[in-house]
């Protein structure tokens, strides 16, 4: 018998710039994640691959809008 666990993660990431003398929000965003797996531990390592695939590509993009390099 076969059981599958799913795992939902939310994700929340904010990106400051200090180079100045109050720091101020870049980027920022919250979204929810899930991953399937035979064991819970399996499920979250899952949800975790799978936000750090999409996480990279959303927040260069904010920060590339800003014009910030």
């Amino acid at each position: 018998f076969y059981i599958d666990i799913i795992a939902i993660h939310i994700l929340q990431i904010t990106v400051k710039n200090y180079a100045k003398r109050m720091p101020r929000k870049v980027a920022s965003m919250s979204k929810n994640f899930d991953g399937l797996g035979m064991s819970q531990d399996a499920a979250i390592d899952a949800a975790i691959e799978k936000a750090s695939k999409h996480v990279v590509d959303i927040i260069l993009t904010q920060i590339r809008k800003k014009g910030i390099r």
